[in-house]
């Protein structure tokens, strides 16, 4: 077992291990808001397609190249995130213009690049 830590906060949460022991959660800040790690890194640059300073961030799944998937609240809303290289990106901005689908959680990404998750239509 191997202590995790926060990022100032009181809790701290895995949710995905992949075959190189990278792991993705959650963990809370001093303020009590929640960011995904290894995403933190992208809050504290502000760079992607998902910047709001209220968001939060969950880590759900992760595949064996680190690209970490999830739940970013983002305007009082939940967004499905693909984060990699650095950037967060809106899966919402990712799917076909006229597809009707809102994308609202990522649980899961294979090593093929698949995402798994939750949306309505």
């Amino acid at each position: 077992m191997i202590r995790w830590g926060t990022l100032g906060g009181a809790w701290s949460q895995a949710y995905a291990v992949n075959n190189k022991n990278q792991v993705t959660g959650v963990a809370y800040t001093r303020n009590g808001s929640a960011q995904c790690l290894p995403c933190y890194q992208w809050r504290a640059q502000r760079s992607g397609t998902i910047s709001d300073p209220t968001s939060t961030t969950w880590g759900f799944g992760l595949n064996d190249a680190g690209i970490v998937v999830g739940q970013s609240t983002f305007q009082s809303t939940y967004h499905a995130f693909v984060y990699s290289g650095g950037v967060m990106k809106d899966l919402n901005k990712l799917t076909p213009a006229r597809s009707g689908w809102v994308l609202l959680t990522a649980n899961g990404i294979n090593n093929a690049g698949q995402i798994v998750g939750e949306g309505l239509a």
